[in-house]
């Protein structure tokens, strides 16, 4: 972990969804309007994150060194939770887990070259 106690805000992706799909039903509410989707309660230091992977996954070492990249990205949500009041589906440990399960099922082979973007870059896979 480069620093770590930047922040970096998470979000489900079926909770992104909902937000689209409300955005759409009710475009009159946020037409012409700039919105952070996600929700305040899931702002988290990367520290933090790094921490729930690792209580999540085996044999998960953390190693934290200094950054000078001080770069924060905790982002307030206060508008469009006002305009939809939404709330999360998921949490970001039951994400951790959903991805340890996508893992372990053997589905997804992290060495494929689709998960390696400067190998996806040398393609014409986005042509």
């Amino acid at each position: 972990v480069c620093g770590g106690d930047q922040w970096r805000p998470m979000i489900h992706l079926n909770d992104a969804a909902a937000f689209f799909l409300k955005s759409i039903q009710n475009y009159n509410l946020v037409a012409g309007q700039t919105l952070n989707i996600g929700f305040s309660s899931d702002n988290f230091q990367i520290k933090s994150i790094a921490k729930i992977v690792q209580n999540c996954f085996d044999n998960v070492q953390i190693t934290i060194v200094p950054s000078t990249d001080i770069r924060n990205y905790k982002v307030d949500f206060t508008k469009i939770e006002q305009i939809f009041n939404l709330k999360p589906t998921a949490t970001i440990f039951d994400t951790a887990s959903q991805v340890k399960q996508l893992l372990s099922s053997g589905k997804v082979n992290l060495n494929d070259w689709q998960f390696f973007n400067h190998k996806l870059s040398l393609t014409n896979y986005f042509i």
